[in-house]
């Protein structure tokens, strides 16, 4: 706390809390420190073509605190940006972080039946590499949401 109250445009400081927030289930405190970090981070260092990257981090927290269906929808917007960055690497690990922590996760006992041609087709996209398909997949299942 005395780092934010001395020096509250270091990033650093932001994540930490937001850490901190996090290992204590704090949402409100967890989305804030989450939200200041990137603001400062992309002035310091990255800049408006890493935005996809703090849309990532949302959807895990998102994730983190049982929020699926906003984790699914930010995970979307992320392969979006990415996607219009023509960021290649945060496309792939925006769709493996879903499969693994969203679609793959849910397994077909606990979805409805009408989903689970969506998960065959993000998996199919996912192991062709094609992000169109695996985009287009993710978002039929968001709006099912």
């Amino acid at each position: 706390t005395n780092l934010l109250n001395y020096h509250p445009e270091q990033a650093l400081s932001h994540y930490l809390r937001y850490l901190n927030c996090l290992h204590h289930r704090e949402f409100p405190g967890a989305l804030d420190s989450l939200h200041r970090y990137f603001d400062y981070a992309m002035v310091e260092k990255w800049g408006k073509d890493f935005v996809q990257y703090a849309i990532i981090n949302l959807a895990a927290l998102h994730h983190n605190f049982g929020h699926r269906g906003l984790s699914l929808l930010a995970t979307d917007e992320a392969v979006r940006v990415a996607q219009q960055n023509g960021d290649g690497a945060c496309v792939a690990y925006a769709l493996a972080w879903l499969h693994h922590n969203g679609v793959g996760a849910a397994r077909s006992s606990d979805r409805p039946e009408r989903n689970r041609g969506g998960d065959q087709m993000l998996e199919n996209g996912l192991d062709s590499g094609d992000s169109d398909v695996a985009s287009a997949a993710l978002t039929s299942q968001t709006e099912e949401l």
